[in-house]
């Protein structure tokens, strides 16, 4: 029974989801739940909570991460600037450090960690030259060196961390959708809630048979050009529609339709198209009660 849209934003998805549960705290035993329970939406909604929590964590991971690098590359910088001031008249010392004619202090990480790490053997081989006064010594530049290091290694794991963690928040949000999907279908089955059981309200939904479907398909549907890579899509209102959903392809480019979000707009803009192909879109009206029928697909030359 296609009915009671899931909305897609993390907020009102949860919230839902939580009104949802307190329903099933009331009815689920007398109403005949089976397969959506009260657990099974409790641990789905548990594990989007959690996996967000891990995610914004990571977030906050990999931004001190970045900033300890950031510190660590300025040091690295200061450390080189001070060998090249303390060895300026030592004969032959710099060439030893740095490849070629250029005493440049380089813009890339690997190759200043390199350069650190001759510096330092520079000064073990030549503990002479060292100078505790100005922190120019073997273990001051080696520590730099470390540090550099320890610092891009630390960022490396920080950036996959803040992937994985972002790949598992981007599944538990539509597994959660999807649970809720399937409880508004088990509650609409068979000898469970009629249409016009006030019980639905129970659960943050309304009632199927107090809302008419859209039976008839948005109109005037077209395409304009906008700019080299977008294009606007528009449609007239139908009856009883509340919001409407609109879908789009690139021949040659997408294998199906892909679907927008949800709009209450009577238009949609279409953003990073090729230069080349055919675009074509159609549209839905929807409410609680279900989707109209598909409107005419409309076309577009991209040239």
């Amino acid at each position: 029974m296609a009915s009671n849209e899931i909305p897609r934003p993390q907020s009102k998805l949860w919230s839902l989801a939580a009104d949802m549960s307190d329903g099933l705290e009331t009815y689920e035993a007398s109403v005949g739940v089976k397969q959506n329970t009260k657990a099974a939406l409790d641990a789905d909604l548990q594990t989007a909570k959690d996996d967000q929590k891990t995610y914004e964590k990571a977030q906050q991971a990999e931004s001190d991460a970045t900033t300890a690098r950031n510190i660590a590359s300025s040091n690295a910088k200061a450390a080189l600037a001070l060998t090249k001031r303390q060895l300026a008249d030592v004969s032959g010392a710099l060439g030893q450090i740095w490849p070629g004619a250029s005493l440049e202090i380089p813009s890339t990480l690997p190759e200043r960690a390199t350069l650190l790490d001759k510096a330092a053997d520079y000064l073990k081989d030549n503990p002479a030259e060292e100078n505790d006064k100005k922190d120019f010594t073997q273990a001051a530049i080696r520590a730099v060196a470390t540090a550099l290091q320890k610092s891009r290694s630390d960022l490396n794991k920080a950036v996959g961390a803040r992937v994985d963690a972002k790949m598992a928040r981007d599944k538990s949000d539509p597994a959660l959708c999807q649970r809720m999907s399937a409880l508004v279908g088990e509650l609409g089955g068979p000898a469970m809630l009629t249409a016009d059981d006030d019980r639905w309200y129970a659960f943050g939904l309304v009632p199927p048979a107090g809302v008419t479907r859209p039976g008839i398909a948005p109109d005037d549907v077209h395409l304009r050009k906008l700019g080299p890579a977008a294009a606007v899509a528009g449609w007239s209102t139908t009856p009883h529609a509340q919001k409407f959903r609109p879908f789009y392809k690139v021949e040659g480019r997408d294998v199906d339709f892909i679907e927008l979000p949800l709009t209450s707009e009577l238009d949609v803009t279409l953003e990073n198209l090729p230069a080349t192909g055919t675009l074509k879109f159609y549209v839905q009206a929807t409410n609680p009660a279900g989707d109209s029928p598909k409107s005419a697909v409309a076309e577009l030359v991209l040239a």
